[in-house]
């Protein structure tokens, strides 16, 4: 065979023309395949490594997830332990990664929302209503209604401070009449009640109804915040049978009020009477009761 001519062989048996195979081609297909084998080799490691990163992302996340559910359940129970007289449908609410701000010792923040909380009152003055039980024992508690609550910078363990507290609630009309009652102890049995309701800045009134000397009468009180933080209660009217009293009047020698219980026009709850370490800030008369709205700062939750 000379130069130039083509390198070609054919199969043994084969006729002519057929199973002729060229050497150069021959040799071509078998280096593509070559090379397409040392391509999937180069290939695997990188999907190996991909995997291994998706899967550790995977478990990495269902982890973090774990702790926050985790975290998240011991944020709700360090705040039923702060404060044990929540209803049972109290909601916490939380801003951010909870794991971070309590691996850091504390919340930056948390919301609370019940629709009771009940303080109970004690030698340590915790909600006292500093309404006195028969035989000189310890004072009611203090119930609050529709609470809503903001808190801030929150530790997690007892006693459970907190740089800023923020209360909205509702101190129904029983409570409020016992806080009255404390307050005149010298006053005829009343019932409370609201008067013209409360919107903007104008708190509304409340109606006080009883008798004196077998009389019907009723009293108009406007509800407002005391120079202490507490509540202040102004008589501004005394009405007997329909009739308007005025009152600085006597009656039989003694003044209009005393047979009220009072020996003025006002009716001070200080803010002893309050959640220890809030006062009050802002108040309105709404159909279930007074609507208050408490602050304070570097307040301790297991304290109020």
């Amino acid at each position: 065979m000379t130069d130039g001519e083509s390198h070609a062989t054919r199969a043994p048996g084969a006729p002519d023309g057929e199973g002729v195979v060229d050497a150069d081609n021959h040799a071509g297909v078998d280096g593509a395949r070559q090379q397409d084998r040392e391509r999937r080799r180069r290939r695997r490691p990188r999907r190996i490594a991909a995997v291994a990163v998706l899967v550790s992302a995977l478990v990495v996340g269902g982890a973090g997830a774990g702790g926050e559910l985790y975290t998240r359940s011991r944020v709700e129970a360090a705040v039923h332990q702060a404060l044990p007289g929540l209803s049972a449908d109290a909601e916490v609410g939380t801003d951010g990664l909870l794991l971070p701000q309590v691996l850091g010792g504390g919340l930056d923040s948390l919301t609370l929302t019940a629709s009771r909380l009940d303080l109970s009152a004690g030698v340590s003055g915790r909600g006292s209503s500093g309404v006195s039980r028969p035989g000189g024992s310890e004072p009611d508690g203090l119930t609050l209604l529709d609470v809503d609550a903001d808190v801030r910078t929150v530790g997690l363990s007892a006693p459970f401070p907190a740089g800023r507290v923020d209360v909205a609630a509702s101190l129904g009309w029983d409570r409020l009449t016992d806080m009255v009652a404390a307050s005149a102890s010298g006053a005829p049995a009343l019932t409370v009640q609201a008067g013209a309701l409360g919107s903007g800045d104008d708190p509304g009134t409340v109606t006080a109804s009883t008798t004196v000397l077998g009389v019907d009468a009723r009293v108009t009180i406007v509800p407002s915040i005391a120079d202490d933080g507490g509540l202040l209660l102004t008589v501004t009217s005394i009405t007997v049978r329909g009739a308007d009293v005025d009152l600085g009047s006597t009656f039989m020698g003694r003044p209009v009020l005393s047979y009220l219980g009072l020996e003025s026009t006002e009716i001070s709850v200080d803010a002893d009477s309050l959640p220890r370490g809030l006062s009050l800030s802002r108040v309105a008369v709404t159909d279930g009761g007074l609507r208050v709205t408490l602050s304070g700062s570097d307040v301790e939750l297991a304290g109020l």
